[in-house]
């Protein structure tokens, strides 16, 4: 998605502290990709780490998260697995 989501950081963020417990100082819009269902953040926690973050709208497919999660336990480098939410779920709602 090259254009901003009509979502609301502060809506973002919200979600972000529900689900995974995470607390942001920035929220970044990245115009990039091509898939129209999905955009792309770079989001920069209070602790200083940088996170990538994808939001998609429309169906959504497990495997879009099960199949980087498995790569990534079977120690395949380079992979931008989902980090669990506080329930242990490989995405948040």
């Amino acid at each position: 998605m090259l254009e901003k989501p009509d979502i609301t950081d502060q809506l973002i963020l919200g979600h972000l502290q529900h689900e995974y417990g995470l607390y942001a100082t920035q929220l970044n819009f990245l115009p990039l990709g091509v898939d129209v269902n999905a955009a792309v953040y770079r989001l920069l926690a209070q602790d200083g780490k940088a996170y990538f973050l994808k939001l998609r709208k429309g169906v959504f497919e497990e495997l879009i998260v099960a199949v980087p999660q498995f790569l990534e336990s079977q120690g395949i480098p380079h992979i931008l697995a989902p980090i669990p939410t506080l329930k242990g779920q490989l995405w948040g709602n």
